[in-house]
């Protein structure tokens, strides 16, 4: 089997300090794995790490079974590695359809900016300058930069957060719909309910290290991820 995205024992470290132990994950194609745990876990370093933004300090990394452990991030986005960001990344300086039409150009991919707009529910801001944008129009402004790259691969740090209810399932339900064509999908979540909700499979980070991964009801009735992550207070989370 040919995986969209294999991670074989892969480290990161900030000098001397270590933040990611030998990790191994996969993911298939039509799948939407989530990783979570606790703050300070490791998960934004993982990402990083998975779209070149951190350089590989061991391990090997393969997207549809090409080595890519020390491509850049832009060198990734050609090959169909979408990202978005915990905090939306954004051309503040552009409007919405110019940004999304610079990034399609610069991943080199063709994707349609009117399409990608009207994808995410902003053909009606697409004359909008992005720096003016609310919370949620960031969020999906984020999401269209990622899907501009026409991805095999999407990696979602937190794509909902800060948004209202209604906005987090119109938007999840748009993840499960690109799953479902095809695109692998990695995302990072604090709200379990959208976890358990839309993830095919959940891998746990605690302290760097990856400490189980499995389906959600799995994941749910495992006891040290239970004490890791799941038993601490909903304010702690």
């Amino acid at each position: 089997m040919v995986w969209a995205l294999e991670a074989e024992r892969i480290t990161a470290s900030y000098g001397d300090r270590i933040i990611l132990h030998p990790l191994t994950l996969r993911l298939a194609a039509h799948e939407r794995v989530a990783v979570i745990g606790p703050n300070g876990a490791g998960k934004s370093t993982l990402f990083a790490r998975l779209c070149g933004q951190v350089p590989i300090a061991g391990g090997d990394l393969q997207y549809f079974g090409e080595s890519v452990a020390d491509l850049s991030p832009n060198l990734l986005a050609r090959l169909g590695v979408g990202r978005s960001f915990q905090v939306p990344a954004l051309f503040d300086s552009m409007r919405v359809r110019e940004a999304v039409t610079v990034a399609a150009r610069a991943a080199r991919r063709g994707a349609d900016p009117e399409a990608l707009l009207a994808q995410v529910a902003l053909a009606d801001r697409a004359e909008v300058p992005a720096q003016v944008l609310d919370h949620g129009d960031r969020k999906r402004l984020d999401l269209a930069l990622a899907l501009a790259v026409s991805p095999r691969l999407l990696l979602l740090d937190e794509p909902t957060a800060g948004m209202a209810t209604a906005e987090r399932a119109a938007l999840y339900r748009l993840i499960s719909r690109l799953a479902a064509g095809g695109i692998a999908v990695l995302f990072t979540e604090h709200d379990m309910d959208a976890v358990f909700a839309h993830a095919d499979r959940i891998a746990v980070l605690h302290q760097g290290r990856l400490i189980a991964q499995g389906a959600p009801e799995a994941i749910r009735a495992n006891p040290e991820v239970q004490a890791a992550y799941l038993g601490v207070t909903d304010a702690d989370r």
